[in-house]
C-alpha cells in the first residue's frame, strides 16, 4: 500500500527538527518537492547564505542537501508513523561534475532500499547501515551538479530510555 505524503507537513516538521537539532540546515532553508515509494527530491535555495565567496554553493550546503536526500524517508516516517530509530550519517563520498551556481535540487531513486533499512532497524536492536547514492540537478538548467553516495546508520531504540537518546 502507497502511503500519500504531505509534503506541507513534511516540510513544517523538518523546519522544526532544524531549530531544535540541526540548525545550520535551517539557515539553508530546505524545501521538500517529492517524496514517493521511489523518489526523493529536495530543493535548496541558491542565495545569501548557501553561496561562498567565488559565487558557487558551498561545500557544506551540498552535503546537507545530499544527506537530506537520503534521510528524507526516514524523516517522514519519523514524522507520521512515529517510527522509534536514530540514526547518524556515517560514511559520504561525492563527484563534483560541475560548479552549483542555482538553486539544487537532490535526488535519490533508492526509496524502496532506504525503506528496507528502517524496517530491518525496527525489526531488531541491532545497529545496520546502509550506503545509497544520489545525485544533484540545476533546478533551473537541469543540469547535473554531482554525484553522491551517503552512508546511513540506524538503530531502534526504546522510547522509555529517553535519557539515553535524545536524537531522533
Amino acid at each position: 500500500m502507497q502511503q500519500v505524503v504531505d509534503l506541507k507537513k513534511l516540510n513544517r516538521f523538518i523546519r522544526m527538527l532544524s531549530l531544535i537539532k540541526v540548525p545550520m540546515l535551517g539557515l539553508c532553508r530546505p524545501r521538500v518537492l517529492e517524496l514517493n515509494e521511489n523518489q526523493a527530491r529536495v530543493l535548496l535555495p541558491f542565495e545569501f547564505l548557501t553561496k561562498n565567496h567565488v559565487g558557487s554553493m558551498y561545500f557544506g550546503v551540498l552535503a546537507m542537501g545530499s544527506e537530506l536526500s537520503v534521510a528524507l524517508r526516514l524523516l517522514d516516517r519519523i514524522q507520521r508513523e512515529k517510527v522509534p530509530v536514530s540514526f547518524i550519517f556515517k560514511d559520504y563520498s561525492c563527484e563534483f561534475l560541475k560548479r552549483a551556481e542555482e538553486p539544487v535540487i537532490f535526488a535519490t531513486d533508492e526509496v524502496k532500499a532506504i525503506d528496507s533499512l528502517i524496517d530491518q532497524a525496527l525489526s531488531s536492536p541491532d545497529r545496520f547501515n546502509g550506503t545509497f547514492q544520489g545525485y544533484a540537478l540545476g533546478q533551473k538548467s537541469g543540469e547535473k551538479l554531482m554525484a553522491y553516495k551517503v552512508t546511513i546508520s540506524m538503530k531502534r531504540f526504546d522510547r522509555k530510555e529517553k535519557s539515553r537518546h535524545r536524537s531522533l
